[in-house]
Parts: structure tokens; sequence; C-alpha cells
């Protein structure tokens, strides 16, 4: 077969007079993906899928003897064995909206923790959609997909089930053009969450995206790291010597060590003393970097101040870095660590900028990745 973009085409016979054809592109739709078993237009007879499958089928609404559209619901029957979230991500169908729903073993819908049913349905712009189902307890669900058109005959979908991070906040898309499309800072996210670095806020299904990280927060992050098994349950008296740190909270243990180690050094006056923490404050860019710098990077590793100059004078705001800040950034840009924001005119590195969680979580990602976090 030649390179190139191909369609298969797929005939199913579902009654004696009448075919169904749906068109699935194979880029889209990987080779093993299960196919929609025939007659499973009931829980009992659900088709079988797990975590990890794509699946491909259609939706067609017959008239029975007296003329009446039937609605037609395909079922899929997914098991798991421990407490997951998953996302369902739909795309496809004809010009009218899919619809889903999620069932316990039951055959009742399932809800959300707002007393919500996981119920919705695609698009009608492209006909995609996705839903997270949040934490689901183990054991066996079926989703069921039907069509809002209840004369339609043959709308094709396809279906992506995944094990996703149990953030509402972080999600994948489908698109037409390009299928499966995940947010530019899922991988990060991922992978922090994965280290345990990063958990969430608790008690939610939110990751916290666009939300600003605190100087807490990191300290709290780097110690994590390294200190790896810590117990949560840890929350000593403060030994910073700084006032606005209180004892016994879930970031003093963080912050004492990020004091004790020069990890997080804190505010100084004019003289050098070290009077406040900030424990509240938010992280700036230019902050992260010197935090990351003071964990990995000897004071031989670090550029001159001329080396500094040159290294961020191609970049539209280097000059705007902090004098304080200027070689850790330098270091940072010459590791791949930071590349900057491409606009129009250049590219710009937004130093004082308050960084969101989720840029945070990139950037910790490359840190490991490239081995300045060990």
């Amino acid at each position: 077969m030649p390179a190139g973009k191909w369609t298969l085409s797929i005939i199913s016979l579902t009654t004696g007079y009448h075919s169904v054809a749906v068109r699935y592109d194979t880029q889209q739709v990987p080779v093993n993906a299960v196919a929609e078993r025939e007659n499973n237009d009931s829980i009992d007879e659900a088709t079988p899928i797990d975590v990890g499958d794509r699946a491909c089928g259609s939706i067609y609404n017959p008239i029975d003897a007296d003329g009446k559209a039937l609605v037609d619901f395909d079922y899929y029957k997914i098991t798991i064995d421990s407490p997951q979230s998953i996302e369902f991500v739909l795309g496809g169908g004809g010009d009218a909206p899919l619809l889903f729903g999620l069932y316990d073993e039951s055959g009742t819908l399932v809800e959300r923790d707002d007393g919500f049913a996981l119920v919705g349905k695609t698009s009608n712009s492209n006909n995609a959609g996705s839903f997270n189902t949040g934490l689901l307890p183990a054991g066996t669900y079926y989703l069921g997909i039907g069509s809002s058109d209840r004369s339609a005959w043959g709308e094709g979908y396809f279906l992506y089930v995944d094990n996703r991070l149990p953030f509402t906040d972080v999600r994948a898309h489908w698109t037409h053009e390009g299928g499966l499309q995940y947010d530019w800072y899922y991988d990060g996210v991922k992978f922090v969450y994965e280290k345990g670095l990063i958990k969430g806020y608790s008690g939610t299904t939110l990751f916290g995206v666009g939300d600003t990280l605190t100087r807490a927060q990191l300290a709290t992050i780097l110690y994590r790291n390294a200190n790896p098994g810590v117990s949560s349950d840890s929350r000593p008296s403060n030994t910073t010597g700084m006032p606005d740190v209180k004892g016994g909270e879930w970031y003093t243990a963080g912050v004492n060590w990020a004091v004790e180690n020069g990890v997080i050094n804190g505010y100084a006056d004019e003289q050098g003393n070290r009077f406040a923490f900030g424990p509240d404050d938010p992280v700036t860019f230019e902050q992260l970097i010197t935090v990351l710098a003071n964990c990995s990077a000897k004071s031989e590793d670090l550029p001159s101040a001329q080396e500094s100059s040159k290294v961020l004078s191609s970049f539209k705001d280097g000059q705007s870095v902090s004098a304080w800040a200027q070689a850790n950034m330098a270091w940072a840009v010459e590791n791949g660590l930071v590349s900057g924001y491409d606009e129009p005119d250049g590219q710009y590195l937004r130093p004082g900028e308050e960084v969101a969680r989720e840029r945070v979580a990139v950037i910790l990602m490359r840190a490991f990745q490239s081995g300045i976090l060990k």
C-alpha cells in the first residue's frame, strides 16, 4: 500500500433488508481496535473492552413493524480491579450528536461526586466529546452510546478508553483533524503525579490548572523528591527563624528543609538578614529557575555575567531578568530547561510571571529528564 492517508470501510449487515456502511480513518483507529459486537444493544450483551482499548461501531435506529422508531444503544463492558479515573473519548457520528452514559452492574446511571449522572453528548460542531469519570471504585461498568437522531441510520463512531489521571482539569480531546489530542501540559502533570510530587488538591479531582504555585508548595514538592517515602503526617515546629512560617502546618517540614539546604532562602533586607519566607506568596518564573539552580548547579556551573548577558540577549525581554537571577536563567537556557514563549516578534522569558502549576509540572519533568534533578 503506498504512503498516504487511507480510509477503511466496514459493511455491517444489521437486518435482512438493510446494511450500514461505516468509514473509519485508519490513522485514528489503530490496528486491533475492538469492533462493536453484533447485538450488543443491551447491558447483558455488552461488548467487552479494557482500559487502553480503542473501539469502533455504528448506531442505527430501526423502524419496527408499526413504523415506530426504535432507539439503538451500543453497550461496552469494562471491569476495573482497583479504583481508577477513566476518560471516555468519542468521535465520529453523523450530523446528530452522539449520546453517552455510564451505568453500574444494576443498570443504574453512575453519579459523580456532585450528584449528577455521568451522561452527556458530543458537540454539534464536530461530533467529538469526552468525559472523565472521576475516581471510580473497583467494579464492572457499562458505557452506553446512542444517537440523538431517532431516524439515524449508520452513524459511525470511534471510542477511546484511557486510564486517565484523576484530574478533571487535565484532559485529552478528540478532533476530526488529529484524533486524540492532549493538553500541552498533560505529560508534565502525569510525570509529577506519578512521582508523587504534586498530588492535586486534597478532596477534589482538580490538579489546579491555571492556579499559581506558592512558595510553600514548591518547597514541599522538592522536599518530597529529596525525601522519598516521607510521611505526610510530619508536621514539625518551625526551625527557619522566619516568623511567617507556622509550625505544625502541612508545609512546615518542606520549608524547614528548603531553608536548611539553601534551596529557598527567603526574603532578605539590605543587610542580608532573612526576615520572611513568604509561604503563601506566588512563585515567579525567575524564582522557580533560581530554586532549581540552587538544587543542582554548582557555582562553577553558572555562566559569568558576560556570558549570561549574551545568552539572555536572544530573548526580547532578557534584560528584564533580575540581577540575582540572570546567571541562573542563562544556565537554565543553556541546559534546555527554558525555551521561552514564541511570539510573532521573537521569544520572551517573562521572568516576573507568576508560574501556574501546570507550567511548573512541565519544567520539573524537563529537569528530571535532563538529569538536573534526580
